[in-house]
C-alpha cells in the first residue's frame, strides 16, 4: 500500500481524575470516551474539538484541540498528560498550543492494558484554575512522520532505504489525554497538590524525581525578585523558563533554594550562599556560564572570580548542569571558611567544559559522580585545608565515583581527578572514598590522585580509591 492511500483511524482517549473534598481521594476512568464524574466538590472536564476515528494519513496533521474545564464550584489545580504507545511515540508528532511546552522529559509506563505508552505532562501551575473557567488550549494537534507506511501486511517506518516494523497495529491508534484536578483546600501550591496526589496512587505516569516549582519565572529581574522573597526555614522551588538569567545575588541565611531549568535556561553571574546558618543551593537542568559576567559580592580573592561562592554551613547541589567557562582564571564552584558542620558540595550528572579554567575547589565534603570534566586547568577537585572553624566536622568526606576527566589543550600537559593543595593551605582530616573514574589523554605524569604534599597532613588523610595517592614528594 503506497503512503498515498494508508489512512489510519486515530481514537483519542479522554481520562479525568477528580479529587473528593478534604479526603483526597480519587476517581479515574480510561473508557474510550469522555467521562465526567462528580465527586465532592470539584469537577473538571477535558475539552477537545475532535472527531473520533478520524483519518489520519502519514505526513498529515489532524485537528485535536484539548483543554481542561472547570465544571465544579471551587477552583482546583489541574493538569493533563498525554499518552501515546511507545512504539509509535517517535513517529508522532504532538503539536502543543502556542507557548506551551510539556514540563518534563517524556517518560514510559505500563498501561492497565499492559502496553508501554510514552507519557508526556502539561502542569497549570502558576495559579488554580477557577470556577467555571478554562486553561485554554494546550494540544493543538497530531502529525503523523511521512516514513510511516504499510508494507506484507505490518506497518513500518521507511528511512534511507532501510525498513524498520514499528510493532504496533496503527489501523486503530490510542492517543490518551487525561486531566488531572485536585482541590485547593488543604495546598496551597500546584507542587502540594501534584505531589499529594503522587503519593496517595504512586500514580506511574507521574515520575517520582519530577520538580514542582513553587514560582515561575522568564527574566533576570522575576527571579531576583523571587529570591528577594526568600523566607528562611521556608523551603522554595523557582522554574526558570527558557531563556537566559543574571544571577548576581546572594542568598539569605538559612535559605532552602532550588533552581530548576532545562537544556535552553542559561544563567551567568555569580550565586554566593555565605551564611553560618545552615542552607541548601540546589540547580538542576540548566546551563551555568561561568564568565565576566560574574560580580563579585564576596570581597575575598578565592571565590572572587567564582561562579558558586559558598561559606560557612552551606550545601551546594547541582543535578544535570552544564557549566560553560570562559572567564580567565575563573572557578566553577568555590567553598571556603566552613563553620559549624562546614561546607558541602554535592555534584551528579554534571560536566564541567573548562576550557582551562578549574572547575571545582572545595574544604568541605564532596560528592561527585557521573560528571564529566572536559579539558580543566589540571585537575577536576581541589582540596584544601578543612577550616578549623569547623568545629562539627571531624573529617571532612569526598565521594568520587564514575566521572571522567578528559585532558584538553588550555590546561597543563596533564590532569589529576583530585589535587590535594599542600603549597599554600595544606590538605588534614580528610576521608576520600573513589571508583571507576577515568583519566582521557592524561598523559605519563597525570594522576587519578594526586597529593601536592607540603603543608599536607598526611597522617590525617585517609584514602579508599581504585588508585593509590601519588606524592609529589614522597
Amino acid at each position: 500500500m503506497s503512503k498515498k492511500t494508508l489512512l489510519l483511524c486515530l481514537c483519542i482517549v479522554a481520562t479525568l481524575v477528580i479529587g473528593l473534598g478534604s479526603t483526597l481521594a480519587y476517581l479515574t476512568d480510561t473508557d474510550t470516551k469522555v467521562n465526567t464524574f462528580t465527586v465532592g466538590n470539584v469537577d473538571i472536564m477535558v475539552d477537545e474539538e475532535f472527531e473520533q476515528n478520524s483519518p489520519l494519513a502519514p505526513g498529515a496533521t489532524v485537528n485535536k484541540d484539548a483543554q481542561i474545564v472547570n465544571t465544579g464550584a471551587t477552583p482546583a489545580w489541574v493538569w493533563m498528560t498525554v499518552a501515546v504507545p511507545s512504539n509509535v511515540a517517535p513517529y508522532l508528532q504532538l503539536n502543543w498550543a502556542d507557548g506551551v511546552q510539556p514540563d518534563n522529559e517524556a517518560h514510559n509506563v505500563i498501561g492497565d492494558d499492559g502496553n508501554e505508552y510514552t507519557v508526556y505532562t502539561v502542569y497549570v501551575d502558576e495559579a488554580p484554575l477557577d470556577a467555571g473557567e478554562e486553561t485554554g488550549k494546550l494540544l493543538d494537534s497530531v502529525t503523523l512522520s511521512g516514513a510511516v507506511d504499510y508494507q506484507n501486511g505490518e506497518f513500518v517506518v521507511v528511512e534511507n532505504g532501510v525498513v524498520t516494523p514499528i510493532g504496533e497495529d496503527l489501523s486503530e491508534l490510542d492517543v490518551i489525554v487525561s486531566g488531572y484536578a485536585v482541590q485547593t483546600e488543604g495546598f496551597d501550591t500546584f507542587g502540594e497538590a501534584y505531589n499529594a496526589y503522587h503519593a496517595q496512587w504512586n500514580d506511574p505516569t507521574i515520575p517520582t524525581d519530577t520538580v514542582i516549582p513553587d514560582v515561575v519565572v522568564s527574566d533576570s529581574d522575576a527571579l531576583a525578585e523571587a529570591i528577594e522573597n526568600i523566607e528562611a526555614d521556608t523551603p522554595v522551588v523557582i522554574g526558570l523558563e527558557n531563556g537566559e538569567y543574571e544571577t548576581n545575588f546572594k542568598l539569605p541565611g538559612g535559605s532552602d533554594v532550588t533552581i530548576v531549568g532545562d537544556e535552553n535556561t542559561v544563567l551567568s553571574g555569580q550565586i554566593a550562599t555565605t551564611s553560618s546558618t545552615n542552607g541548601t543551593l540546589t540547580l538542576k537542568n540548566l546551563t551555568y556560564e561561568v564568565s565576566d559576567a560574574i560580580e563579585d559580592s564576596t570581597g575575598i580573592s578565592q571565590t572572587g572570580k567564582s561562579a558558586i561562592a559558598v561559606w560557612g554551613n552551606q550545601n551546594v547541589v547541582c543535578e544535570n548542569v552544564t557549566f560553560e567557562m570562559s572567564k580567565k582564571d575563573s572557578t566553577a564552584i568555590t567553598t571556603w571558611w566552613d563553620t559549624n558542620e562546614g561546607t558541602s558540595v554535592v555534584l551528579r550528572d554534571c560536566t564541567f567544559n573548562c576550557n582551562g579554567q578549574r572547575p571545582v575547589r572545595a574544604t568541605g565534603n564532596v560528592t561527585i559522580e557521573n560528571c564529566t570534566f572536559n579539558d580543566p586547568y589540571r585537575y577536576a577537585l581541589q582540596l584544601t585545608a578543612k577550616s578549623s572553624t569547623a568545629g562539627l566536622q571531624d573529617k571532612a568526606v569526598v565521594n568520587f565515583n564514575g566521572n571522567t576527566i578528559v585532558n584538553g589543550p588550555n590546561g597543563k600537559s596533564f590532569v589529576y581527578g583530585i589535587q590535594l593543595e599542600g603549597a599554600d593551605y595544606g590538605c588534614s582530616d580528610l576521608i576520600i572514598n573513589g571508583s571507576n573514574n577515568t583519566i582521557v589523554d592524561g598523559g605519563a605524569d597525570s594522576a587519578m590522585y594526586y597529593c601536592e604534599c607540603g603543608k599536607v597532613d598526611h597522617a590525617s588523610v585517609v584514602c579508599n580509591t581504585e588508585s593509590a595517592l601519588v606524592h609529589e614528594n614522597p
